[in-house]
C-alpha cells in the first residue's frame, strides 16, 4: 500500500533463502541429500548441471542422454520479459539479497 512491492518481495527472497542456507549449514544430511544450483547455471551450462544432478541422484547418465540432450537444447534464460527496476531499487534488492545469495552460493553446484 505504500509502493514498497519491490522491497517486499527482496525481503521476502532474502528471508526464504536465509532459512535455506541455515537449514544447509546446519545438517550435514540435508547437506549431503540436497542438490543446490542457480537456475542461471542450469541455462547457461545445462549438460553440466544436469550431468551432476544425474551423478547426484545415483542415476546412470545413459539411460537419461536423450532427455538430457533435448532439454539441454531448450533451457535458455528468459527472453520475454526485462523486469523495470529503478536504480534504486536494484540497489535495494542488492543491499538486501546480496549477502545471502552470497551465503547461499556456497552450498550450490560450482557449474564452471
Amino acid at each position: 500500500a505504500e509502493g514498497r512491492e519491490v522491497e517486499g518481495w527482496a525481503r521476502y527472497w532474502a528471508f526464504t533463502y536465509t532459512l535455506l542456507a541455515r537449514q544447509l549449514e546446519e545438517s550435514p544430511s540435508l547437506r549431503e541429500a540436497a542438490f543446490p544450483f542457480r537456475y542461471e547455471d542450469l541455462c547457461q551450462y545445462s549438460e553440466t548441471v544436469i550431468d551432476a544432478l544425474l551423478a547426484h541422484c545415483g542415476l546412470d547418465a545413459a539411460a537419461f542422454a536423450q532427455t538430457r540432450t533435448e532439454f539441454s537444447g531448450r533451457l535458455s534464460l528468459p527472453d520475454y520479459y526485462r523486469p523495470a527496476f529503478s536504480e534504486a531499487e536494484t540497489d535495494l534488492i542488492g543491499t538486501l539479497c546480496g549477502p545471502v545469495l552470497e551465503r547461499l552460493g556456497e552450498h550450490c553446484l560450482k557449474a564452471v
